[in-house]
């Protein structure tokens, strides 16, 4: 893991930290495998995955779309992001992956840095042209 990472996700976790709620247990984590479940917080979003710091809500929507959406593996999925814990997950799972931000001055359709640009108000893609 690169340094600027993990300093960024130190500095999350201490932000989120209120020392009366800290609890850790082992649990199978849907994106990355056994690892440990840490409660910063006592709210939703200070519950993370020690390993791929995925959070409370991240990790309920990779178990659904496990159970509603089983074949997602093979179907043309849009992620609406280009980092984080789910984007890495659906890049290593789902071979037909897009991906997006959105930047304010960029024309939705356009790239930069790699990156496509999409509002999510109005994106560019052909109707049909994703499953997901």
């Amino acid at each position: 893991m690169a340094r600027f990472e993990t300093l960024h996700r130190l500095r999350s976790a201490a932000s989120l930290l209120q020392p009366r709620q800290l609890a850790a247990r082992a649990f199978r984590c849907p994106i990355c495998g056994p690892s440990m479940l840490l409660r910063l917080s006592g709210e939703a979003i200070g519950v993370r995955c020690v390993r791929c710091a995925a959070s409370a809500a991240t990790l309920s929507l990779v178990s659904a779309l496990g159970e509603v959406r089983p074949d997602f593996r093979s179907q043309a999925v849009y992620e609406m992001s280009s980092r984080g814990p789910l984007y890495e997950f659906l890049k290593r799972e789902v071979p037909r992956l897009t991906c997006s931000e959105y930047f304010d001055d960029v024309p939705p359709g356009a790239w930069r840095a790699g990156i496509q640009c999409q509002d999510m108000q109005r994106l560019t893609y052909p109707d049909a042209s994703l499953d997901l």
